[in-house]
């Protein structure tokens, strides 16, 4: 007889990994479909899900679920797309903070493109060696977070915390290098 998900919810919150691969199972596709009906790509959704579901996971002796799990699930889903969807307005302003010259008040032409593009694999290349592998795979390779982790062999937090120096990292860079007016 098929288990409820309360039921199921009990025996994976004391650990049970058949129970938690059921919730799984249960609902990962339609979460993903859900996550792409708010407006994000497929492999985006699969990592905004499989990150709800890895977050359960790993807090699941501090976690408790008050309404159904059916809706913390579709609530944690839509909290990160919308999240996820507010980085990056952010990441398109500052994109086009970067491509405007103030000075001039034009975009940048070709030969400015060109050297700024030199700088910034420059930035890159003086990464540390580790943040430098999960930037590249994540930004030029379009790897998801989930398949980076899985590929160098560490956690899904580690190849986010890397992303986040190497952005940091290369902003830095930049505003050095470039001499960028925002």
């Amino acid at each position: 007889m098929k288990k409820s998900d309360s039921e199921l919810l009990q025996l994976y919150s004391k650990g049970n990994v058949l129970a938690f691969n059921e919730l799984f199972t249960r609902y990962y596709q339609v979460l993903c479909v859900y996550a792409c009906r708010l407006g994000i790509e497929k492999g985006v959704a699969e990592d905004v899900v499989q990150d709800v579901f890895m977050v359960i996971w790993e807090k699941r002796e501090k976690i408790q679920i008050v309404s159904s799990l059916k809706s913390y699930l579709f609530n944690s889903v839509r909290n990160k797309v919308y999240n996820i969807s507010n980085r990056d307005k952010v990441k398109s302003d500052v994109l086009h903070q970067v491509q405007y010259n103030h000075e001039t008040g034009k975009y940048f032409d070709q030969v400015e493109s060109n050297e700024f593009s030199a700088i910034l694999f420059q930035c890159i290349d003086d990464l540390p060696p580790r943040c430098r592998e999960v930037f590249q795979l994540s930004r030029l390779e379009n790897e998801r977070q989930m398949t980076i982790a899985e590929k160098l062999g560490i956690s899904i937090n580690t190849v986010k915390g890397q992303m986040g120096k190497a952005l940091s990292f290369i902003r830095t860079c930049l505003d050095d290098k470039y001499k960028i007016a925002y």
